[in-house]
């Protein structure tokens, strides 16, 4: 199965649940789990299994800890500016065992990455200016079969100016969430 079919599937099974919901207790109860776009988010990094996923925007860390308990076998980061979101992350992956989470707190334009990224979610400050700029710093850095995947690409019509901006081929997977989900490919 290729990428953009993977992507279609898991995004399916997301939205039907059920008998797909295979994830740990834990990550079910962690703050807004009920949303189908975290129950893909496993089910993508667990059947994708990408090497590397970088997230942008931790808040309460719920997509990074899908990410990472979907493939433990990944390094996972999330950058986010605010410390306590670090702090959150740390206390999380002690808790639940996943030494494959880091928590990066920066700047994310300002941030380097050095190495090629597998997957890639884009869900900080949803402005124009913000998402269309994590777009452009990171997307040379995913690797050629990845992904970039967008949260909240029609929360208002900067995202959506975004959206219509990015360059690879695309995919909207609207049932994901209410305000909009997409992914692209490298």
């Amino acid at each position: 199965m290729d990428t953009k079919e993977l992507i279609r599937s898991r995004s399916e099974m997301a939205v039907i649940g059920g008998a797909y919901d295979d994830r740990p207790e834990w990550l079910r109860t962690m703050p807004h789990a009920f949303e189908p776009y975290y129950l893909f988010l496993y089910l993508l990094a667990r059947d994708m299994r990408p090497s590397v996923s970088l997230e942008i925007g931790t808040y309460l860390g719920t997509s990074a800890c899908h990410l990472a308990a979907g493939n433990r076998d990944a390094v996972v980061a999330t950058i986010d500016i605010e410390r306590n979101c670090k702090d959150l992350i740390h206390r999380i992956a002690v808790e639940q065992d996943l030494r494959n989470l880091a928590a990066i707190t920066a700047r994310s334009t300002e941030y380097v990455s050095d190495g090629d990224i597998n997957l890639l979610f884009i869900d900080g400050n949803h402005t124009y200016d913000d998402a269309h700029g994590e777009y452009l710093r990171f997307r040379k850095s995913v690797a050629p079969g990845g992904v970039i995947l967008f949260d909240d690409i029609s929360l208002n019509d900067e995202m959506r100016r975004m959206w219509a901006e990015v360059e690879e081929p695309k995919v909207e997977l609207p049932r994901l969430h209410y305000t909009g989900f997409g992914a692209a490919f490298r």
